[in-house]
């Protein structure tokens, strides 16, 4: 969920140089789709983003640099790609512990010089961290009994909303 949820970079993600910071949040852009979600992050400095030679016209001709595109793929999978290559990362429950999930991540280079300053200019670690740290006062605020339930906020939780939805139909289903 946190991964699909775009209102918590301005929040979570906030620090100086962070990455609230080096992408464009107010031009971000979510797509549902039937079994996916695109997720565009356009880059504040065009040198930080993915050279529109290297992608598809249908994404090259948005005039700007991407920074980063984010794809979850229902039910379990993440494919991020960065100027220096691709995250690959699969998520899974840990059978019998409900609120622990397994997470595998693989990363295929394709520039080694912009992987090694991914910490630095694409901020991996640091966002890693900060969502880690994220989840656990999610967790905590859960199991408190004071979380309060509401809506989905339709401009800035389509996605959650979309995997809620996708689990409820799923689940619900005789």
């Amino acid at each position: 969920w946190n991964y699909l949820d775009r209102f918590h970079i301005p929040y979570v993600h906030r620090v100086p140089g962070g990455l609230a910071d080096v992408m464009d949040y107010a031009d971000y852009r979510t797509e549902v789709h039937p079994h996916a979600v695109l997720q565009w992050a356009w880059a504040k400095n065009p040198a930080h983003g993915l050279d529109p030679a290297f992608l598809p016209a249908s994404f090259a001709a948005r005039g700007r640099r991407v920074f980063a595109l984010w794809w979850f793929v229902y039910p379990n999978l993440t494919l991020n790609l960065y100027p220096w290559g691709l995250s690959l990362n699969v998520y899974t429950p840990v059978p019998g512990r409900p609120t622990r999930t397994l997470f595998l991540w693989y990363h295929y280079v394709l520039d080694e010089a912009k992987y090694r300053d991914k910490d630095a200019l694409w901020l991996d670690r640091q966002v890693d961290a900060e969502d880690v740290d994220a989840l656990g006062q999610v967790r905590r605020g859960i199991d408190s009994g004071f979380a309060p339930r509401g809506r989905f906020s339709p401009a800035e939780e389509a996605a959650p909303h979309w995997f809620h939805r996708r689990i409820w139909r799923e689940t619900s289903a005789p």
